[in-house]
């Protein structure tokens, strides 16, 4: 009965074929793929939302219009997938018309069942369509059904293509007894597909400190792409040389956010290794000059480092290095090896600190070469530079005058110097070099020569109470040929023109007997060009002098031609002996700069017995004033009294 049934469908569909082939109606399924035929991808238990394209040709000779394809489930079998779109049938349409000789995809969105497991499905494809150039209605639509197979891949694994050891940011090899370290594990994704959110657990084995470690790299990975995970751990003095294995377990997302998990084993090696440093204590080298820095190499490794080579590179282009490169050999472990590299530092290098990269160079015990660097630094000062230094044989010049200097220029270098020119120029307007040469060329000075140049500086008025400025300009070439330039000013004070002295000074009474008191009086002029400050005239005696009172009388400022009063007295002493005795009268003032100056003359007056009143100085004669008023009246009694007489003697002759 099975084989009647069986024998029935096959006429049936015989019937159905020769039916479409007698109207030119043939579609062949061509190809079957998951993603796009011109990309095509593998799909893995649990993606969702996959395209999977079947191509389907005309082989016929007419047009083919609203085709539709199923997949169905094989007799008494499951699919492996489902409709994207829940409770949906697995169904695609091609939209457009598929002409003879042409083919056409069609696309289903698919679920893969998260428990399916990876293999060969086979299911069917039935492909419903009619022909397009029909008008009638009635015709049936043409049916054929296909048999196809659906591959599901294995979920596809993330590669460990190199482990390395990382120590202070440096890739490097441990050894027993090394203390922190970073494993950084290179991963290869898929090739097949993109991936995210990567996660990775590694269990260390015996000797290693540290338990389960975790990273994670949560970006999109391309396919093919190679990504690094990093894990800190601790290399113990029990860790062994050789190769030890990890266990990992990796978690991934593929693009279709499906998560994968795996789980490996990689093997890591440990191996005793070399330790190169490089240390450089506070190091000072002066600018325009030669120096030498001192570096100390150290191997505090468990192996020894071979052919070690030194390259040092300064960071900055004004700092040169004389010595290519330093060979030192080899360095066993525990080894210290001292080195000293010259250098030549330009002058026009500024003054703070600098920093110059060592490369070491050095091959280990398998003959791998590697190389290393260190950053040293070192100050760059001038203080070691002495230079030259001008000074001049006085501090002072006077103003309204000109006065003769002697500029001394000393070469302080520790070397011979060589085409030497030395210009100078004074910087304020108000003093100039009115005599002497202001420019020298030497061919060469010596260490501690001096040169000295004479010269005459006229100073105007104006500039009393200043501080002019002399420029010594000196440009030489040094020890290493470089033309040096060094500006050298030398400060000198200008003193005031002041010209303080005592006009009409006198004693009033000159005579005087013993417990009387003597009026000074008199007149100061300043007759400089310059303010005097803090004038002032004071008395001062020996025996029978007294002071009576105050003895000082403050003048003040004298301006220029400026003519200042003072009165001052004193007493003589009761018991003073006839005899004739000197007072001095004395002035002191003071220039901008603070310096005091004085002057004085000296008065004599004569102790009596008697009551003659005169003055009279030993510096200046005593002058007569004559009142014109008290002369008037002194003429008009004398006419009186004469008038007085000639009346008399003529009443008595009457």
């Amino acid at each position: 009965m099975k084989a009647l049934v069986l024998l029935l469908s096959a006429m049936v569909l015989a019937s159905w074929f020769s039916l479409f082939e007698a109207y030119g109606l043939t579609i062949q399924v061509v190809d079957l793929s998951w993603g796009s035929p011109s990309n095509p991808e593998k799909a893995i238990p649990g993606d969702s939302n996959v395209e999977l394209s079947v191509v389907v040709a005309n082989i016929g000779n007419k047009p083919v219009c609203s085709l539709e394809a199923e997949i169905l489930p094989k007799l008494n079998r499951s699919l492996p997938i489902a409709s994207w779109e829940t409770g949906k049938p697995l169904k695609a349409f091609l939209q457009t018309q598929l002409n003879p000789g042409t083919m056409g995809s069609l696309v289903f969105r698919v679920n893969v069942l998260e428990d399916v497991r990876p293999g060969r499905y086979e299911a069917d494809l039935r492909l419903s369509f009619r022909e397009c150039t029909s008008t009638s209605d009635v015709l049936p639509v043409a049916q054929m059904v296909s048999s196809i197979v659906l591959q599901i891949y294995p979920p596809p694994s993330m590669r460990i293509i190199r482990t390395t050891w990382l120590v202070d940011g440096i890739e490097r090899s441990v050894g027993p007894g090394s203390g922190p370290a970073v494993l950084r594990i290179y991963l290869e994704a898929p090739v097949e597909t993109s991936v995210s959110n990567v996660e990775m657990r590694i269990s260390p084995p015996r000797g290693f400190t540290g338990k389960t470690l975790y990273d994670a790299y949560l970006e999109r990975i391309p396919a093919g792409s190679v990504f690094v995970l990093e894990f800190p751990l601790v290399v113990s003095d029990d860790v062994r040389v050789g190769v030890h294995s990890f266990d990992a377990e990796i978690m991934y997302r593929n693009k279709y956010g499906t998560m994968v998990r795996m789980v490996q084993v990689f093997d890591v090696e440990v191996l005793g290794r070399e330790e190169i440093v490089v240390e450089s204590a506070a190091q000072s080298v002066a600018k325009g000059s030669y120096g030498v820095l001192k570096l100390l190499l150290k191997n505090t490794g468990s192996a020894p480092a071979y052919n070690v080579e030194l390259v040092l590179r300064p960071d900055d282009f004004r700092i040169s290095v004389l010595d290519d490169k330093l060979s030192v050999g080899i360095l066993q472990p525990g080894d210290r090896r001292e080195v000293s590299v010259n250098v030549f530092v330009d002058r026009s290098a500024e003054t703070s600190v600098y920093t110059a990269t060592a490369a070491i160079e050095y091959r280990d015990g398998y003959a791998n070469h590697k190389s290393k660097e260190f950053r040293i630094a070192f100050n760059l000062v001038e203080e070691f530079r002495r230079g030259f230094k001008a000074a001049a044989s006085q501090r002072y010049i006077y103003a309204g005058s000109s006065t003769s200097v002697e500029l001394i220029v000393i070469n302080e270098n520790s070397y011979t110097v060589r085409e030497v020119r030395i210009t100078v120029s004074p910087d304020t307007p108000s003093v100039a070099v009115v005599e002497g040469e202001t420019k020298a060329v030497l061919d060469s000075m010596r260490a501690g020569q001096s040169y000295v140049m004479p010269l005459k500086i006229l100073a105007t008025s104006q500039a009393g109470d200043s501080v002019a400025t002399i420029t010594a300009l000196v440009e030489y070439r040094d020890q290493a040929g470089v033309k040096v330039a060094e500006s050298l000013a030398v400060s000198l004070a200008v003193r005031a023109d002041i010209d303080i002295r005592f006009k009409g000074v006198q004693l009033s009474p000159s005579r005087v007997r013993a417990g009387e008191t003597v009026d000074v009086a008199g007149d100061v002029v300043n007759e400089g060009s310059n303010i005097a400050r803090a004038v002032a005239v004071e008395l001062i005696g020996a025996p029978p002098y007294e002071a009576l009172g105050e003895s000082r009388s403050v003048v003040g400022l004298v301006n220029p031609s400026q003519v200042s009063a003072f009165t001052l007295n004193f007493r003589v002493q009761n018991n003073a002996q006839p005899g004739k005795y000197n007072v001095v009268v004395k002035v002191s003032f003071r220039n901008g700069f603070g310096e005091v100056f004085q002057r004085e003359t000296v008065l004599e007056y004569e102790v009596v017995q008697g009551n003659q009143l005169s003055a009279t100085t030993v510096s200046q004669p005593v002058q007569q004033r004559f009142d014109p008023i008290l002369m008037a009246l002194v003429a008009v009694v004398v006419l009186a009294l004469v008038g007085l007489a000639v009346l008399r003697r003529r009443r008595k002759q009457e």
